[in-house]
């Protein structure tokens, strides 16, 4: 009994102790920058020693093992190990350039980055992030793009499939946030939509004389690319075009107003269709202005 107690005892004991050099091996070093930036290290380039010469992308800019050791030797148990390199990122980047320029810091593309508790790849810049600075030098796409991408990289994103010049509108219609990402300039659209497009699918032949009925039934659909009333009203406006009620006899006059006066007393947000500002437009103070 004596003996099976022992056995026992010493199995727990041996069980125990070897829970410790697992847990101790198998622990994992977790690196923080917000700790080390209460410690007063808030220069960068103080573990990222190299950043100040990079100009490729591929340059590997993060601290080893040993850069750690020089401040805290082997008081880290178990030592730290290499974290995993960023291997997909753009090929042409230079980090010389932008730390050169006094306006750009780290934190001003790894936004947050000195409040992690721990390392993570959401502390690399998104190309929307580039955009914050670089967004007024794309002016064609994707030509532009190629600036940073290299031509063999895909860049078109897998909605853009065969049929995307036919069904892009109601995507774009509902929000345009993700086409921005690449579309940084609304001339991109203006290009297809413009011009020569009155022969095409979204605007067919003879659109000049039948888009009113169109645009009474579905004004959403204009607002996607004629964001501002403005555009209807100057076109119109260049071309004699009014309702028909506009030209008839009793319409307006000096006197009482005529039908004009009634119906804008009755409904004035139809007039502002055209009139963007009753009583100001200038076809209003022609004559409210006597």
């Amino acid at each position: 009994m004596k003996t099976t107690r022992k056995i026992l005892l010493f199995g727990f004991l041996a069980l125990f102790l070897s829970s410790i050099v697992y847990a101790k091996a198998d622990s994992t070093f977790v690196f923080s920058h917000k700790y080390h930036k209460e410690m007063g290290i808030e220069d960068c380039s103080t573990c990222h020693m190299s950043v100040s010469e990079s100009v490729n992308s591929s340059d590997d800019l993060l601290p080893t093992a040993e850069t750690c050791q020089m401040c805290h030797g082997d008081e880290v148990v178990p030592p730290p190990a290499d974290f995993p390199r960023s291997t997909d990122y753009i090929p042409h980047f230079s980090h010389k350039k932008h730390v050169s320029d006094e306006n750009v810091e780290c934190t001003t593309c790894h936004t947050g980055i000195m409040d992690s508790e721990q390392p993570v790849v959401t502390h690399l810049p998104t190309m929307q992030t580039c955009f914050t600075c670089h967004a007024s030098k794309i002016k064609e796409v994707p030509q532009d793009c190629y600036t940073c991408h290299t031509p063999d990289q895909k860049l078109t994103p897998k909605s853009h499939t065969v049929a995307w010049k036919k069904t892009h509108g109601m995507p774009a219609n509902a929000g345009r946030e993700e086409c921005s990402t690449c579309h940084v300039n609304e001339s991109f659209c203006q290009n297809c939509h413009f011009g020569d497009n009155v022969t095409q699918q979204s605007h067919p032949m003879n659109w000049e004389y039948s888009h009113g009925v169109e645009a009474k039934q579905q004004s959403s659909n204009c607002s996607t690319c004629h964001e501002n009333k403005q555009f209807c009203v100057e076109c119109h406006a260049a071309n004699l075009v009014m309702p028909v009620t506009h030209s008839a006899p009793d319409w307006a006059n000096a006197t009482t107003g005529g039908r004009h006066a009634t119906e804008a007393s009755m409904d004035v947000d139809n007039c502002t269709a055209c009139h963007a500002s009753p009583g100001t437009d200038p076809t209003c103070l022609e004559c409210h202005s006597k």
